[in-house]
């Protein structure tokens, strides 16, 4: 993570620390936001992960991975959401091991994410996660599809 750290998160930061680092993401998705296209510009319009609880994934397999979450709060509605990203390479995570992460543990979640553009051209999109983990996907394109879930559905 570059903005959303665990420091940020953890209210371990001044209030002025804070509001610099928010400002700071305001001005750097503003600044991407022209570049985003093929599913990116979803993920930072559109998709909230905060408190989300992972459900599984697949991959990355063939440069495919799947992450499929229940997202939302009893306020906005709980949704299943699937990103399928394209072109993908985990980050921060041992090579075809995402399990090691342990997000479908009770308690595991899905805190903050931040998404920027690499080096190469691709974006990516990284996750901090509860208690102590966090990823990222670099990729070409990313699908979103939802389905509804209920408060029931959360674990």
């Amino acid at each position: 993570m570059k903005w959303l750290t665990r420091a940020w998160h953890g209210g371990d930061l001044t209030e002025e620390e804070d509001a610099q680092v928010n400002a700071a993401y305001s001005r750097h998705l503003a600044e991407i936001a022209p570049r985003l296209r093929d599913g990116a510009e979803v993920l930072v319009s559109a998709v909230n992960l905060h408190d989300g609880q992972v459900q599984g994934w697949q991959g990355p397999s063939e440069g495919v991975f799947e992450l499929r979450a229940l997202i939302g709060d009893l306020q906005v509605g709980y949704e299943f959401i699937t990103l399928r990203y394209r072109d993908a390479d985990l980050i921060g995570v041992p090579p075809h091991d995402f399990s090691a992460l342990g997000l479908t543990h009770p308690g595991a979640g899905l805190l903050y994410a931040e998404v920027d553009i690499a080096e190469d051209g691709r974006f990516e999109h990284r996750v901090l996660c509860w208690p102590d983990s966090e990823f990222g996907v670099r990729f070409r394109s990313v699908e979103v599809t939802r389905r509804p879930a209920s408060p029931e559905d959360r674990r």
